[in-house]
């Protein structure tokens, strides 16, 4: 009985504290935060002095959520010793001195804020006052709750657009859909396109989920996108793509990538469409085509006519791999502009229709034949700078094992390289009027890491030439196609993967250089002296 007793009992207090520690949870606020700088492009470096005594960063929150806790960490010094303090207002309502901040920063009055746009506004206390703000190590950090569900398409649109409190992890799956790819793809440039931005696509944690039913029933009337309703305020919010088969299904997907949801309620079909405005902006369809650089800035040609000349093959072996390659894809259509809703999705690049631009997505696009018989050799020498088991980590591996201490695993030097991915775009040998454009890597994990990085950030805008290695440390470019002047020669020696091979070759000639060298004054001594 006794035991019986204590055993019930330590249950009871088990129940308690999970009961207690889920009630936290549950209650505390979610935070997310954003450099000045990714609020305002303009606020890379901010100079405040006479002509120029205030900046303004706006940034907006939607409508379903309550600020919470709200802090300014802020990176700035005075251009010179007395120059005054520097003052912060949310909205016009003064929350204090952001130059006499403690240095966790400075705590705002989350009642300032307001659904929608808001504007944080620096100002100098005195005329004479100079302060240089770093946009970049200043962050704007924001404590949220879900006051309730999204109502309607409309707000989930605003809320996807919002720089503080909307979704940011999404999860598509269209599970055994034959069109699975081509709905997925849809789905993530939609999104992004929403968002203004690449969004983490995966379903671990996920806040956002987009699923697809094909087998709606007579009573839906057409291709439809509905949101559905969370049971609680902080459920996760989905949106559901649906129709009475796999044509109206896809017809469901292409309107929820090509129209805004601009006054839409929880539900939008083709009439609402017919009306409603286009999603993301016009494309530019004259852009120039130039290698890398041009893809990044325009995604031209693919995304032409609303990707009706492109093929997007994603050669990924699983659901990791495939997210990452939507994040590429994500990108691309923000670089266009509008989403390729009329593109061609596959698994293999050797099924893509033939007359169409070719882009591969993902590690196994390296061993795409219909990628690597025609890849010029700049693409083979950033595969091979890539590799782990050559190129710039065996370089790594090389360069680092002088240094090593005894028994340390030359594997260990090597693992601390960053993830490194590959991108090559190159005119089709064998029909010069077709474009292949390839991002990969040497393997899966490699792959999922490098994609993401290079999707979300400024990496993207760095990528030029035929071919070009990235990583976090940066981009690499390889490009043999400026000869004439020596350029050619500098450019093929710079694509040199300085692996050991290379470097064995290397000093063999050098050794037999001098040999020679030494051979030859030798000679001409000799031949002096008699």
């Amino acid at each position: 009985m006794t035991i019986r007793r204590g055993v019930t009992a330590l249950a009871g207090i088990c129940l308690f504290f999970f009961t207690f520690a889920a009630a936290s949870a549950a209650s505390a606020p979610r935070v997310q935060e954003q450099a000045l700088a990714m609020l305002d492009a303009g606020a890379d470096t901010l100079v405040l002095a006479r002509g120029r005594e205030t900046a303004d960063i706006r940034f907006t929150l939607p409508a379903n959520i309550t600020a919470r806790e709200v802090r300014l960490v802020l990176a700035a010094r005075p251009v010179e010793h007395g120059a005054g303090a520097l003052e912060l207002r949310v909205n016009g309502a003064l929350a204090g001195a952001a130059s006499d901040a403690p240095r966790g920063g400075l705590v705002i009055d989350a009642g300032l804020l307001r659904p929608g746009e808001n504007i944080l506004t620096l100002s100098l206390a005195s005329a004479d006052g100079a302060w240089i703000v770093d946009g970049r190590r200043s962050r704007l950090r924001l404590g949220f709750e879900s006051a309730r569900p999204l109502a309607s398409l409309d707000e989930f649109e605003t809320a996807l657009a919002a720089d503080f409190g909307g979704p940011r992890r999404i999860s598509i799956d269209a599970g055994g859909h034959p069109d699975r790819l081509a709905l997925e793809a849809l789905a993530a440039q939609g999104t992004a396109l929403r968002a203004g931005r690449t969004p983490l696509f995966g379903t671990t944690g996920a806040d956002l989920r987009i699923r697809f039913d094909s087998n709606a029933g007579a009573a839906q009337r057409g291709p439809s996108v509905r949101l559905v309703q969370p049971e609680t305020p902080d459920g996760i919010v989905e949106i559901l793509i649906t129709g009475r088969d796999a044509g109206e299904t896809m017809a469901a997907a292409r309107l929820f990538a090509a129209r805004a949801f601009t006054g839409a309620g929880d539900s939008f079909d083709i009439a609402q469409a017919l009306r409603a405005p286009s999603l993301g902006r016009e494309a530019d369809d004259s852009a120039a085509v130039s290698g890398l650089r041009g893809f990044a800035a325009s995604a031209a040609p693919f995304g032409r006519n609303r990707g009706a000349a492109a093929a997007v093959a994603m050669a990924a072996d699983d659901r990791i791999e495939r997210d990452a390659g939507l994040s590429v894809l994500a990108r691309a259509a923000l670089a266009t502009g509008e989403a390729w809703i009329y593109a061609w999705y596959g698994e293999h690049a050797s099924n893509a229709p033939p007359q169409l631009h070719l882009l591969a997505l993902g590690p196994q696009a390296a061993g795409e034949r219909a990628v690597m018989s025609r890849a010029p050799a700049e693409m083979r020498a950033a595969l091979r700078a890539a590799d782990p088991a050559q190129g710039r980590r065996s370089w790594l591996r090389f360069g680092s094992a002088a240094y090593a201490d005894e028994g340390e695993p030359l594997a260990q030097l090597a693992a601390a390289a960053p993830p490194t991915g590959v991108a090559a775009m190159f005119r089709d040998p064998a029909e010069t009027d077709r474009w292949i454009a390839a991002f990969t890597a040497a393997d899966g994990d490699q792959f999922a890491h490098a994609a993401r990085s290079l999707a979300r950030s400024d990496l993207w805008r760095a990528l030029e030439g035929r071919a070009a290695v990235w990583s976090a440390r940066g981009v690499t470019s390889y490009d043999y196609s400026l000869s004439g002047d020596g350029a050619g020669w500098a450019h093929q020696l710079s694509g040199l993967t300085p692996g050991p091979r290379n470097i064995a070759l290397l000093l063999f000639i050098l050794a037999f250089a001098f040999t020679l060298r030494a051979v030859l004054r030798r000679r001409v001594h000799r031949s002096s002296s008699l």
